[in-house]
């Protein structure tokens, strides 16, 4: 469906992703990574793949958001395709997730968050991992499921928010995901902090 635009259509869902929930947050920073690792790699499993990298001070998300239960018909906001959390929110810059199948059928998705609990009012750090073909396992097999890793010990120091990780495959074409991160940089975006860094063709 987006063919050589796949790299920007992921950029672009997951700064949207981003600018939203600060804006809900009442906050303003969003940081962005781009890294490539080189063919020649001494880490295993890295060679030649790209690393793309959005961070935000936002609301986060709760392990419920980041977990599925086929069986159930039990799936949570980030995994149920199509579906963003983001119906009714004033000003969302991305209100329908359409590149959301294609961001989580990459090598490689991390997704790091810490949110408050309304039901305790305390900070909660959730950290899913996902592989290639776990999404694929997940829809095609009921009895499947996703659950995030839980970190105690969260710091009252420690912001709310959410970086996602995704290990691109490193032909598919960047090369407007750059372009699109430079104007981004180059104009920015109303209201929010941005921090990108390397994001220069080539």
């Amino acid at each position: 469906l987006y063919g050589r635009a796949k790299g920007y259509s992921i950029i672009k869902e997951l700064v949207q992703n981003a600018v939203d929930s600060v804006r809900a947050n009442g906050t303003r920073g969003v940081k962005i990574r781009n890294a490539y690792q080189s063919a020649d790699s001494a880490i295993p499993g890295d060679r030649g793949s790209s690393w793309i990298s959005i961070e935000d001070d936002g609301t986060g998300m709760l392990p419920d958001d980041l977990s599925a239960v086929p069986l159930d018909d039990q799936f949570g906001k980030f995994l149920k395709l199509g579906g963003t959390g983001k119906a009714g929110e004033t000003g969302a810059a991305g209100k329908f997730g359409t590149a959301k199948a294609i961001l989580l059928n990459n090598p490689e998705v991390v997704i790091d968050t810490v949110a408050i609990d309304p039901k305790t009012g305390q900070k909660v750090h959730s950290v899913l991992f996902l592989r290639e073909g776990d999404m694929q396992e997940l829809y095609g097999n009921l009895a499947s499921q996703l659950k995030p890793q839980i970190i105690e010990g969260v710091g009252d120091d420690v912001p709310t928010g959410t970086r996602v990780q995704i290990r691109t495959n490193h032909d598919q074409s960047m090369f407007q995901a750059k372009s699109y991160l430079k104007n981004i940089a180059g104009y920015g975006i109303d209201g929010i902090d941005l921090d990108v860094n390397n994001v220069q063709h080539g």
